[in-house]
Order: C-alpha cells, then structure tokens, then sequence
C-alpha cells in the first residue's frame, strides 16, 4: 500500500496526478487500474500529453507564459484547460486542509 511504501510520510495529504495523459483506450485502462490502487490519492484531473506543454517546460516557463504557441491556438487552449483543471483540483485540495485545520484549532480552543 501507499502507506507502507512511504514509511514515516502523511500520506494521507499526498495526491498523484496522471501526465501525458491522451484519452485513449489503453490510458482509460491504466487510469482505472491506478485509481483502484491509489482511491482518493489520485487527482480527478489528468495533465494531458501536449507538444505545447513539452516546449513551455523546456523553455523553463508554464503553459500560461508562452508567447505564442507552437502549434494550432486550439491545441494551446486545450492544454491550458487541463492545466486549468488541475491547478483548481490542487487548490481546492489544499483549501480543505486549511479548512480542516481551522476546524481543528477552533475546536482545541487555540486562536491564530
């Protein structure tokens, strides 16, 4: 298990998130065999396989900050809505944390 594998962790707070990520039948299959494995530890999101992507990274830069892309401006918007997906899953994952800490302090008395 995940928990055995990473001795000492808080796994319970780490998610994993599929890449390069086409859609197909074959990465269908392989998604739902990792999410039988990881439950909620995996992202609903998926980061998709993109050659727009791929530059943005080799030039050290995010999907966001390229000028102009490299490809058709459908296939940039697309990556940037995968991108816009899993940046919000993560948000909203780390503002359940704060939630749930804020819970937990205001419930221990403890005031920030």
């Amino acid at each position: 298990t995940i928990a055995n594998s990473l001795p000492g962790v808080a796994y319970q707070r780490i998610r994993f998130l599929i890449t390069n990520y086409e859609g197909s039948a074959a990465h269908e299959n392989a998604r739902y065999v990792i999410q039988q494995i990881l439950n909620d530890h995996l992202l609903r999101s998926n980061a998709v396989h993109s050659s727009e992507i791929q530059r943005a990274a080799a030039e050290l830069k995010t999907i966001y900050e390229v000028q102009q892309p490299i490809g058709s401006r459908d296939a940039w918007s697309r990556a940037c809505q995968s991108m816009d997906e899993v940046n919000g899953e993560i948000v909203a994952n780390i503002q359940e944390l704060w939630r749930a800490a804020s819970g937990r302090k205001a419930a221990e008395g403890i005031v920030s």
